[in-house]
């Protein structure tokens, strides 16, 4: 990819997307009940709705004016290094918002777990995911918080169950480089210590990910593989988090399926994801070192 210079397009392909979106066709190729709600815009709104129709994946959203952004991903073939352009997208006033907060209660009595993704449309305040997580609670479903910068800052005040921020985001939320293991980890046990959430995981990446409960801290390095985009690895991690905890796994189990999720979905095209059964063929080639006693003065 040439800055500033003249650049031939290869290939273009047009995928359906976003980090909901992400997580659940992660969760419906793992044969998974699912349901996707959020709000949508526009023609590319209706072509959302219609492909989670299309793919068994229920769902019930809010309609607000405007579109629904297309973000863009370029990929250099020779690096691999994935450029991102996201458009705004479109504005949400507070109707639309309580609307599909509406939507949410009536689904949370017969769920277990809430994945709340992604970055917010304009016009929603960045405590909303607080906000959810606060509902979602008094119904007893465990929530899962993958967001950054001031989403998740917020979000944490309500206390998710678990956390997914790569290491930038942890950073940002930590207020400091954490440039060892060692401080990684100790940040980790010191948000868990403070109510920020059960479990927080910490994605870096080829270095793999670092998987931290109150009692039990791993490190779960993935296999090699040949990256052919970065789109939806994060969200297939979380997919299979959720899937881990539904399904009642060890933590060691869910550590190792969550990181060959990400993993197989690295090696795919645009935002194609992962199958049930490439993680469970894979998962073995996770390594996993348990650093709990090493840490547990911490």
């Amino acid at each position: 990819f040439k800055y500033g210079g003249l650049n031939r397009v290869e290939k273009i392909r047009t995928d359906v997307g976003g980090k909901g979106i992400n997580v659940s066709k992660v969760l419906r190729n793992f044969d998974t009940d699912v349901f996707a709600c959020g709000i949508v815009a526009g023609k590319q709104g209706r072509e959302i709705i219609e492909f989670l129709n299309n793919n068994s994946i229920p769902n019930l959203f809010t309609y607000a004016e405007g579109e629904t952004r297309t973000n863009y991903k370029i990929v250099d073939i020779e690096s691999r290094i994935t450029t991102e352009i996201n458009e705004p997208g479109f504005y949400v006033n507070q109707d639309v918002l309580e609307n599909c907060i509406e939507n949410i209660k009536k689904m949370l009595p017969s769920i277990e777990i809430m994945i709340l993704s992604g970055s917010l449309p304009l016009g929603v305040n960045d405590d909303i995911y607080k906000r959810l997580i606060e509902i979602a609670k008094n119904y007893d479903v465990k929530v899962i918080l993958d967001a950054d910068s001031e989403k998740l800052k917020r979000g944490i005040e309500a206390s998710p169950y678990a956390i997914k921020p790569n290491l930038f985001e942890f950073e940002q939320l930590v207020g400091a480089k954490l440039d060892s293991y060692e401080k990684i980890i100790s940040a980790a046990k010191k948000y868990i210590k403070m109510g920020a959430a059960n479990i927080i995981i910490i994605s870096m990446g080829a270095e793999g990910a670092f998987f931290v409960s109150e009692s039990i801290v791993y490190l779960a390095t993935p296999f090699k593989i040949k990256c052919k985009s970065t789109v939806g690895a994060g969200d297939s991690m979380v997919a299979a988090l959720a899937y881990g905890l539904q399904k009642g796994y060890d933590f060691k189990t869910i550590a190792c399926m969550a990181v060959a999720a990400g993993t197989i979905t690295a090696s795919k095209e645009g935002s194609d994801v992962c199958t049930l059964k490439e993680v469970m063929e894979n998962m073995h080639y996770i390594q996993i070192k348990d650093l709990t006693t090493v840490v547990s003065k911490i």
